[in-house]
């Protein structure tokens, strides 16, 4: 099956863009034919649909990116599978999505949040997004970059950090971290938690 990838793309230092990268990587490396496009380059989109030919175009989002990653494709007869996050409640394209023969979720969270707000589409199911393991793993706490971070965020060297990170605290648990927290704060007697959300990374929240 050959397939184009509809991200932010070349890559940004995004969530989106993570995850349309992983996803061709992820791909190229079990052997599939793909090759990645913006999402917005309408020229580029349509050079690939008329000499790649792909079978499928896989477009990275939310439900307002419809017209670039779902509509687009199929106005060149190119099947359209949507792979979506959820980024408040969904107000548009309920019939466009319904009518997809497949449509996948960054989460069951995420596809619970599409039921929710009234989509009746059976075929919808969750998919992780990929990581790079190369990247993407534990460092001493010496290194220079975590040194750095720590001081940026005005945690001491004998502090516990906790972090959690996502589109937005509340729907990351931030509630039940801070409840967990007042169960065991006499055993971190010395301990911050930061809480980052994708709308407000340059402020982060610490208490």
């Amino acid at each position: 099956m050959k397939s184009v990838i509809l991200y932010p793309y070349p890559p940004e230092l995004d969530g989106i863009s993570i995850q349309g990268e992983m996803l061709y990587r992820g791909l190229l490396k079990n052997g599939q034919e793909t090759v990645p496009c913006d999402r917005g380059a309408v020229v580029e989109k349509e050079l690939l649909y008329k000499t790649f030919k792909p079978d499928v175009a896989i477009g990275i989002g939310y439900w307002a990116d419809a017209p670039r990653i779902i509509e687009h494709p199929l106005e060149y007869g190119i099947q359209s599978v949507p792979w979506l996050n959820a980024d408040g409640w969904v107000a548009n394209y309920y019939g466009l999505l319904d009518s997809l023969p497949l449509m996948l979720t960054t989460s069951n969270w995420v596809k619970k949040m599409y039921y929710r707000d009234g989509l009746k589409n059976k075929n919808i199911y969750p998919m992780p997004i990929g990581i790079d393991i190369n990247q993407m793993r534990p460092i001493p706490k010496s290194d220079p970059r975590i040194v750095k971070i720590r001081e940026m965020l005005g945690v001491e060297p004998d502090e516990k950090m906790i972090l959690t990170s996502g589109g937005d605290t509340t729907s990351k648990g931030f509630q039940e971290v801070l409840q967990a927290l007042g169960k065991i704060n006499g055993d971190f007697p010395k301990w911050k938690y930061i809480g980052m959300t994708e709308h407000c990374q340059e402020n982060l929240c610490a208490i």
